[in-house]
């Protein structure tokens, strides 16, 4: 009796497996939206003060692109600057990604603009709101704390926290920016996990130890 029961059991869990509806990642045509990304900055481009109002086509020769489809992330490189914008595409069960986009001028320390868009219908939309960026008074603290903790390590302390794009995956991480300077191994103090179905990012702190 107890081996049917089992049997029973175990068939039920096999029929609710197989009936349960698996979520299919969206099919997205990414060219579309790099163009759209391209022109964005075209125009962007034809605002500055110092443009010299070239075309479109002479404008494409004074960028780079590159770009895996695969992994849904890019570099939209300037000849005619220092900067260079990294983009990643983040899918969602609607057919309309977010767009994020890291622009960043790095002198002594890099200064950084990181937003979320979505383009539909030839519109823009802010939706940054979508990222848990972390408070003045949070970042001010984690600052402090890994203040202390380089020091007590005998490693520079200096701090400027910086938000990293996934080259893959889906997890954006927050990391100290005098890592990479001084040449040392990246420790992320935050990780932000992006869940297409609900289509929020959760924010996961990430001990120094």
């Amino acid at each position: 009796m107890k081996k049917i029961l089992i049997f029973v059991v175990f068939c039920l869990f096999f029929l609710w497996g197989c009936n349960v509806e698996k979520q299919e990642i969206p099919q997205i045509d990414f060219d579309y939206y790099v163009d759209a990304l391209v022109e964005k900055e075209y125009q962007n481009y034809l605002t500055k003060d110092w443009n010299d109002f070239i075309s479109k086509e002479e404008f494409l020769t004074k960028i780079s692109l590159e770009w895996d489809p695969e992994n849904y992330y890019g570099r939209l490189g300037f000849l005619y600057a220092e900067n260079d914008i990294v983009f990643a595409f983040f899918l969602r069960e609607k057919n309309i990604p977010i767009i994020v986009m890291d622009d960043r001028v790095c002198g002594p320390v890099c200064h950084q603009t990181f937003t979320f868009s979505t383009y539909e219908d030839g519109v823009w939309t802010d939706v940054s709101e979508i990222f848990p960026f972390l408070s003045d008074a949070m970042e001010k603290a984690k600052t402090q704390e890994l203040q202390v903790y380089l020091e007590a390590a005998e490693e520079d302390s200096d701090v400027n926290f910086l938000y990293d794009l996934p080259q893959k995956g889906t997890t954006i991480q927050m990391v100290n920016q005098y890592d990479s300077f001084h040449d040392r191994e990246p420790h992320p103090v935050y990780e932000f996990d992006w869940d297409w179905v609900k289509g929020v990012f959760t924010a996961r702190e990430l001990p120094l130890e």
